[in-house]
C-alpha cells in the first residue's frame, strides 16, 4: 500500500482490516490527517511488511480544523 506525495485529504479506507501483501508507506501527503493515528503494525500480515509513515499533516492541525477520527477522515477497525 503506498499513498505518497499525494493532495488528498483522507484516505477512506473504512473497511480496511488487514493489508496481506506488500509493504505500507504512506508519507509527504502535506494534507492528508491522521494516518499515523493507525496502528498499521497490527493490521499487516507479516513482521516481513516494512510501515513508513511520515511527513503528513500534523495532528494537532486537524484538530485545528474540527475534523474527527471517526467522521469522514479515517476510520480503521
Amino acid at each position: 500500500m503506498q499513498v505518497f506525495q499525494t493532495s488528498v485529504d483522507t484516505l477512506g479506507l473504512v473497511s480496511l482490516r488487514e493489508v496481506r501483501n506488500g509493504h505500507i508507506y504512506i508519507a509527504n501527503n502535506s494534507r492528508l490527517c491522521y494516518a499515523s493515528s493507525v496502528n498499521w503494525l497490527n493490521i499487516r500480515m507479516s513482521a516481513k511488511q516494512n510501515v513508513l509513515i511520515q511527513y503528513n499533516r500534523n495532528q494537532s492541525e486537524c484538530g485545528k480544523l474540527n475534523w474527527t477520527l471517526f467522521g469522514a477522515v479515517l476510520l480503521l477497525l
